[in-house]
């Protein structure tokens, strides 16, 4: 079996249980630094697929750290959990926090074969600005923070009419799928 075989078959496993998730998420939005209850189910849902789980992490009672593979590049995939005030998920993070646990669920199973380590961290507090550590953006975007860290690299999509970083934002699913396809395929190419 190829390894896109191998990362699609892991993510059909859990499709059903992140749309549930996810539907979920849009129906009970906890503003930043209170998802309380969205960040528990993720890192149960973390816990319950193998991965080392520290939850809470980074000093923040909503934040986790979800990690497999034990060497090599760190991959991070960044889960954004939050809502807005007053309007919930109109930019979509519930979809976007659940894509980030597809797509890391989806590495899992290739980790210890390709020398990489995938950890998806729960950000709480995204859309606030309140988050554990600020990130830097700018015409370089949030890599080049992260690149005085480590590599760093940013996968982005196309957004229904160009709008990014705005309450307005959203995706369509297929260009979700190719975002994930491309950090599947940046991985692969980095254990290569």
């Amino acid at each position: 079996m190829s390894d896109k075989q191998v990362a699609e078959q892991a993510f059909d496993r859990v499709e059903q249980n992140l749309r549930d998730l996810s539907r979920w998420m849009y129906e009970n939005p906890e503003l930043g630094c209170e998802e309380f209850e969205a960040s528990a189910r993720i890192s149960t849902f973390f816990g319950d697929n193998g991965f080392d789980l520290t939850y809470p992490s980074h000093g923040l009672d909503t934040a986790f750290e979800a990690t497999v593979g034990t060497t090599g590049p760190r991959v991070v995939i960044c889960c954004e959990d939050d809502a807005l005030p007053e309007v919930g998920h109109p930019c979509g993070r519930n979809v976007i926090a659940t894509s980030a646990v597809g797509a890391g669920v989806a590495l899992a199973p290739l980790a210890e074969e390709l020398g990489i380590r995938v950890t998806v961290l729960g950000t709480p507090a995204e859309a606030t600005g309140r988050a554990y550590e600020r990130i830097v953006s700018g015409a370089g975007h949030d890599a080049c923070y992260l690149a005085s860290r480590g590599p760093a690299a940013i996968v982005s999509v196309p957004c229904r009419d160009g709008l990014s970083h705005n309450e307005a934002e959203s995706i369509e699913p297929g260009q979700a799928e190719v975002g994930a396809e491309v950090l599947l395929h940046a991985a692969l190419s980095l254990a290569s």
